[in-house]
């Protein structure tokens, strides 16, 4: 996969994957943001250190970014997990409380499935707000219907549930060839 770029110059705009492990910068900058959050009581990334954060890259993992001068305003992060197919988990997707209503999230959506679609690679995530999914595509689904799917990926989003808060499970699964 090559690291893509959405650039608008005019508006001094640019949603990347180009947060490596040594731009620890841009690195503590997303885990500050994703801090503001807290979802989970020491489970989540956004509860860890911005060292378990680089440790998520460097384990094949993304950081995705949304920046404005220089200042990220959204966030997410891919952690690949293996089952019958590839899938990419999105996750911890946040975007500056100043910033939300503009549509930022679902753009850095966007341009995450479209920088990483292949072929064989699905896309999951547990979230709260489905208009947001479903307006790019993806599928809401119980945890028996993905079980159904590729029930190794179903066994890992099972333990990520938490019964006291509603949480949705949307797919989008790759083109078929």
């Amino acid at each position: 996969m090559t690291i893509e770029q959405c650039i608008k110059p005019e508006l001094n705009i640019r949603v990347n994957h180009a947060i490596q492990i040594s731009d620890w910068e841009g690195i503590n900058q997303a885990h500050s943001l994703m801090r503001m959050e807290r979802l989970s009581a020491g489970g989540n990334i956004r509860d860890k250190s911005p060292e378990d954060l680089a440790a998520l890259i460097s384990g094949g993992g993304q950081l995705w970014t949304w920046i404005e001068e220089r200042t990220i305003l959204s966030v997410c992060t891919l952690e690949p997990k293996t089952g019958r197919l590839p899938w990419w988990y999105i996750n911890n997707g946040i975007t500056h409380p100043e910033h939300r209503g503009r549509g930022l999230s679902g753009q850095l959506v966007e341009s995450v499935v479209h920088a990483n679609a292949q072929t064989d690679t699905g896309f999951i995530v547990l979230y709260v707000r489905q208009n947001l999914f479903e307006r790019l595509g993806f599928t809401e689904v119980s945890v028996d219907e993905l079980t159904r799917i590729d029930d190794q990926v179903a066994g890992v989003i099972r333990k990520k549930l938490r019964p006291e808060k509603e949480t949705h499970i949307f797919i989008k699964l790759a083109k078929t060839t």
